[in-house]
Parts: structure tokens; sequence; C-alpha cells
């Protein structure tokens, strides 16, 4: 029996959608954590950035990029991000999840974040081109930008669970709901708990 609490999400009408392409929790499966394996298995699958294309979400203008849950469950979580032109997430981590991200559509910039008394850059953005493969690992704190717009499909194990943001403009730490993504969110019931650097 697990101590984690039942997982609670909102799947936006799209999981029925990407369902009917890919069963996503055989894939996840067949995955295990393996995540060298992602480019192979998504081409196995057929999980192509054409057929992917169609399920983008829309962004509020409050937020980077619109959140589809395409699957989850207490040991996975796939999502697909459709970002908005020019707009940057917040520093986040993922929690206690490992994972990859496939930048499906669009060039990225990538920063690198580190917290000690303060948030501080770590090195310079980096490049990331369409079509890269990015790891993920807990305690990582990074953030990206799509100059563009751009769709990237993120795979994480287990589910994000208790994401930290960090906003830089008021010096503190947020632990945000599951069904939050990687800005500081307008809903404050969205903000499980909160820490000043």
């Amino acid at each position: 029996m697990s101590s984690r609490p039942e997982l609670t999400f909102n799947v936006q009408n799209s999981e029925d959608a990407a369902k009917s392409i890919w069963d996503w929790s055989e894939i996840t499966q067949k995955l295990a954590g393996q995540f060298e394996k992602t480019r192979e298995l998504l081409s196995s699958f057929d999980v192509s950035a054409e057929k992917l294309k169609p399920l983008r979400a829309v962004a509020t203008t409050a937020e980077p990029y619109g959140r589809k849950v395409l699957f989850r469950s207490e040991k996975f979580e796939v999502m697909l991000a459709s970002w908005t032109q020019g707009a940057e997430c917040a520093p986040h981590d993922h929690g206690f999840s490992r994972g990859v991200v496939w930048l499906v559509d669009g060039d990225f910039v990538e920063m690198h974040y580190d917290l000690q008394q303060d948030l501080k850059t770590v090195g310079k953005g980096i490049l990331r081109p369409e079509g890269s493969f990015l790891r993920v690992t807990p305690g990582d704190i990074h953030s990206m930008v799509a100059s563009n717009g751009g769709l990237s499909l993120h795979i994480y194990t287990p589910a994000i669970h208790r994401m930290k943001v960090y906003d830089q403009a008021q010096r503190r730490t947020l632990t945000v709901s599951d069904d939050c993504g990687a800005w500081i969110p307008l809903d404050t019931t969205q903000i499980l708990d909160q820490e000043p650097w």
C-alpha cells in the first residue's frame, strides 16, 4: 500500500483522444524508466510529431504553455506542452520524478539553476534543437523558452507530485499542486506551501 495521497488531475478531455491513438499504459510499462530507449520505443508505437501536433493545448495569457495530460498513473505521467511564442516557464524542479522531454516541434533554450541562499543561473542558456530528448533528474532546477513557440512531450516516473516552482521576483519557493505547470500560479489554491529564501 502506498503512503502517497490519492492522485487527482484534470486531463482536459485529452486522455480519450490520446488513448484512441496510443496505449500509454503499455508504452510506459515497456519504457519502465529506461529513458535511453525513449526515441526507439515511441517510434515503435508510431508516436510521431505529426500525430501529436493536433493534440495541442491552448495556454492562457498567464501561462507559458498549455498542458494536456495524456496519461497519468501513480507510476507514470505523460504530458504534452504547447508553448507560446517567446514565453518562458518559471525555474522549477520535478519533485521526486525523473524522466525525459522530447522537443517535438521548435527549438528551445534551457537554463539551469542552483539554489543556495539565492537562485543563481549555472552557466549560459543551452540551445536545444527540435527533435532533442532531454533527461530529467530529481533535484535539477531548470527553465525553458521556445522563442518561436513549440511542442514538447514529457514522460515522468513517478507521476509529478509536489513540484517546486521558484519565484525569483518574490524570492520564494512554491510547492504547487499536481495540476499546475511550471509557472507562478494566479490561482492561489494551487500553492500548497511556500518558503522564503
